[in-house]
């Protein structure tokens, strides 16, 4: 036993906890403490099976700082937890902005611990994708089937705009899955295997067939997201090479796709009549608790709030407050308050024009750094694109849009799932661009992290 244990590197555990993460944004929040935790544990310490106390305090720990603070994209994610925490001094519900606050710290602590750890080859990259194709493959496996024997009961709550059952909350779970699919096409793209032949045509049926469960949950969120990362994708394609016709294709079956699903999939026909159903209360102006009425409330109050206190707005930790008081005054017989559905309304409300500027800045600036200035492109780095294409680049631009695509219909990082898919994703990636030129693992002395 400890002869196998003595085999364990950081790498692996590294890989191990990368896993339990995956996992756990598909299935439990439990879950996703314990790989954070176990990554910080990974900062801290280190493994010395030669020692006589095989763990001890991680002689690299203060260069992991430095290694940070030489990593300008890696500083500037943490300005989305720094705006709420600069907000505090106009707090007045100090509970609330201590949740928020919380609720964020992942922004602040997980790009120091990424740049403590090993950077990622590309096989062990991919091989964390591969895992992620699988683990949805067979959660989606599961909720077919409960689908199928428990049909009319889910269509008629569908019918009535209740959602699929899923693992955890099915807003997020959509997320995941609009990423699993992308992430699938891209494995089968660049033919990876681990072993066997066959396995390429294997990833490339498990993406039609997380294209088609998507649907099949009908969440409007991930569906949309989806769609318009294709979307994105196909006209950077098209604008790339030329080729303009592949562009108008994908643009036409992107709008055949739903008038196919709706004809073909009783679900999906289930959840586009509960819309035009809600859009019929609202044409007649009738009142009732109905998820797109609450969901346009919200925005509104949101906007109102915003253009009240438009330079540093309400105070993150005071938006709550402000949102209750107004609900009770204009629509009292609403009894369940909803926030700002839309990251960027709650962001302009609680710290104003001032608080989404930098907002916008920390979410466009890593997708700048890798795009725009080539860093990860096959002409900076050759052994990132063995098939001498963007693909890697073109990942990471699907999923920005369906973040971004997110962030327009729900406050998606206002909740520890909603956090955790976006920062985790993006550090990801960003461990891969950490590869110097030409090496597949790097000298953390020397810091892989700087930037000129």
């Amino acid at each position: 036993m400890v002869k196998l244990l003595r085999l364990v590197q950081r790498d692996h555990l590294m890989l191990f906890f990368f896993a339990v993460i995956i996992s756990a944004l598909i299935y439990s929040p439990f879950l996703l403490s314990v790989g954070m935790i176990g990554l910080a544990a990974l900062f801290t310490f280190a493994l010395d099976w030669n020692a006589k106390g095989w763990l001890r305090f991680n002689p690299n720990f203060f260069q992991y700082f430095r290694n940070f603070f030489s990593s300008r994209v890696h500083i500037v994610i943490t300005l989305i937890f720094w705006i709420v925490f600069l907000s505090g001094i106009m707090t007045e519900d100090w509970n609330y902005w201590s949740n928020r606050l919380m609720m964020k710290l992942p922004f602040l602590v997980l790009p120091i611990i990424f740049c403590g750890l090993p950077p990622l080859s590309l096989k062990q990259y991919w091989g964390l994708l591969y895992f992620l194709v699988f683990a949805l493959t067979v959660t989606c496996v599961g909720i077919g089937i409960n689908y199928l024997l428990h049909f009319e009961e889910i269509n008629t709550l569908m019918k009535q705009g209740r959602p699929m059952p899923t693992p955890r909350n099915h807003i997020r779970f959509s997320l995941v899955l609009a990423i699993g699919n992308l992430a699938a096409f891209y494995l089968w793209r660049l033919q990876f295997k681990f072993r066997y032949d066959w396995e390429p045509k294997a990833i490339l049926g498990a993406g039609i067939f997380l294209f088609l469960m998507i649907h099949l949950l009908s969440v409007r969120s991930g569906l949309v997201a989806l769609y318009l990362a294709i979307l994105g994708l196909a006209i950077r394609y098209a604008w790339q090479t030329g080729k303009y016709g592949v562009g108008l294709a994908v643009g036409l079956g992107l709008t055949i796709l739903p008038l196919t699903a709706y004809y073909t999939i009783p679900s999906f026909q289930a959840k586009v009549a509960y819309v035009r159903y809600e859009f019929w209360i609202r044409e007649h102006k009738l009142s009732g608790n109905y998820s797109d009425l609450w969901r346009i409330i919200s925005l509104r109050m949101g906007m109102e709030i915003g253009n009240e206190h438009p330079l540093v707005g309400v105070g993150a930790g005071n938006l709550r407050q402000e949102v209750k008081a107004r609900y009770a005054k204009d629509y009292p017989e609403i009894e369940q308050v909803r926030m700002p559905h839309n990251q960027f309304i709650s962001v302009y409300a609680g710290t104003g024009l001032i608080g989404l500027a930098i907002f916008l800045f920390a979410l466009s600036y890593p997708l700048y750094r890798v795009l725009l200035q080539g860093r990860g492109s096959p002409q900076h780095n050759p052994g990132l694109d063995p098939s001498g294409t963007s693909l890697g680049n073109a990942l990471f631009l699907g999923f920005h849009i369906i973040i971004l695509a997110s962030f327009m219909v729900e406050n998606t990082i206002e909740n520890s799932m909603g956090v955790g898919i976006y920062a985790f994703y993006l550090l990801l990636w960003l461990q891969v661009q950490a590869i110097p030129t030409g090496k597949l693992s790097g000298n953390l002395g020397s810091s892989p992290f700087s930037e000129s």
